[in-house]
């Protein structure tokens, strides 16, 4: 496949069902069948992910520039708003109670800091052309 070809309708058509089917799992595990946190912090990382990593309709060396750039400023910003609120947890331990965080949502985390990132990029870039 040429990476320069914007993808087919069928893959955005696929990946749409994909993250609707993952959306519902999440929200009946969590609301519906009162599951814990963790079963639906695992389909919402992997929403974030699915949409982060999906082909742009204008998918050139820009795109993945501003993907790669917004990855790397979502893991050190995800990392560091999840190490204060760690710091914070335990220094307000006493005072109130306080859940410990797992792998799955550091990941939600760095994931929506690198979504809103890119698409203010994009935007910014839709901007300067106008």
């Amino acid at each position: 496949m040429n990476p320069s070809l914007p993808p087919s309708n069928n893959s955005g058509i696929l990946l749409k069902v994909l993250v609707g089917l993952q959306l519902m799992l999440a929200v009946g595990s969590y609301f519906f069948f009162h599951e814990a946190w963790p079963a639906a912090s695992v389909s919402i990382a992997l929403i974030l992910a699915l949409v982060f990593f999906s082909r742009e309709r204008t998918h050139d060396e820009r795109v993945e520039q501003l993907k790669l750039k917004a990855i790397s400023y979502g893991i050190v910003f995800g990392l560091v708003v999840m190490t204060v609120v760690n710091i914070l947890g335990k220094m307000l331990k006493g005072i109130a109670s306080w859940p410990a965080f797992s792998g799955f949502d550091a990941l939600i985390m760095v994931l929506l800091i690198a979504l809103g990132l890119f698409h203010y990029w994009r935007w910014q870039d839709g901007r300067a052309r106008s």
